[in-house]
């Protein structure tokens, strides 16, 4: 473990111990220049330590930084093109997708049935058409920085799906996903799956709890890409991530606020362990924090300031 020592004029003091810190408080901090990067952390600190209010700190130094993941930072996924949290009203609209690709990121993306026009807009819900939410216009114009995760929301849809996305000249652009939640019958379900994979359409075969298949899919040569859920807690592990990886299967995580309500400060510890496991990818409705905290094309950490008034009692 890293030793994190408290400057203070003329010495260094070691924080005492961090193994009474829980772990997962632990995995999700790191120091950079006199900063405490998780926000978790700074209480468990001062928890730790003795605190005398007349002997002020002037910064923190850490010997030996825990270590980024060996492997690439994980791509990152907007939900629905959210950036910083959800907008109903906003989300699945042309604007609010490009907008999130234009700031770096892919996105995840649901298509409904409508009576109208080509019968699919962008929506997790049955709506109106409006330009919009106009289908065409997304899978033809939207570039992608890797892939894009395009949510199907009926069976049924997906012959017209597919040839959308044939005339957008865009099976490299967009994978599809979420098959398993829309049917009842699995072993058809996946049968869906392998001939759209068979026809050249990226497909991503779901991982949960309710779909406990890690050590199947490892083994299966035709998938190339799963979708992670986490329903009801945290479940996955190391273990789960590099079976992915040495069977060369991309792993897409769903952050914990997708499933349920979380606070955005609670989230980074999570991330962190995913991304030091070697995660693909992780798909969140809080990609700017996100690429922030991974340092992913920022040099801006998300951080809190070490607080003025934690000070080491000098005995």
């Amino acid at each position: 473990m890293a030793e994190i020592k408290l400057r203070f004029p003329g010495t260094e003091l070691p924080i005492p111990s961090l193994a009474g810190i829980p772990a997962d408080v632990r995995s999700g901090a790191y120091v950079e220049q006199d900063r405490i990067a998780s926000s978790t952390l700074a209480p468990a600190i001062r928890e730790a330590i003795d605190i005398d209010p007349s002997i002020e700190p002037i910064g923190l130094t850490d010997t030996q930084p825990p270590s980024r993941p060996d492997r690439a930072t994980p791509r990152i996924l907007s939900r629905r093109g959210c950036l910083q949290g959800r907008s109903a009203d906003a989300e699945n609209t042309l604007a609010t997708l490009k907008s999130a690709i234009s700031q770096g990121f892919d996105v995840a993306f649901d298509i409904q049935q409508t009576p109208e026009h080509d019968g699919l807009v962008l929506s997790q819900e049955p709506m109106a058409w409006s330009p919009e939410r106009n289908v065409v216009s997304f899978l033809t114009t939207a570039t992608a920085h890797h892939c894009h995760a395009l949510r199907i929301q009926h069976l049924d849809t997906l012959p017209v799906i597919e040839k959308m996305l044939e005339r957008a000249r865009a099976r490299d652009r967009f994978f599809l996903s979420h098959f398993e939640q829309v049917s009842d019958d699995s072993e058809a379900c996946r049968a869906l799956m392998r001939a759209a994979a068979e026809r050249g359409f990226q497909v991503a075969y779901r991982i949960s709890e309710r779909e406990p298949y890690l050590e199947a899919y490892s083994r299966d040569s035709g998938i190339e890409k799963v979708w992670l859920d986490e329903v009801e807690g945290p479940w996955i592990t190391r273990d789960h991530i590099h079976r992915l990886n040495e069977s060369g299967i991309e792993s897409y995580y769903a952050s914990p606020e997708l499933h349920s309500q979380q606070e955005p400060k609670s989230l980074p510890a999570r991330w962190e362990q995913l991304a030091s496991w070697g995660v693909s990818a992780i798909c969140t409705d809080y990609p700017l924090q996100l690429q922030r905290f991974l340092g992913a094309g920022s040099d801006d950490k998300t951080a809190v300031d070490l607080p003025s008034s934690l000070a080491r009692k000098v005995a």
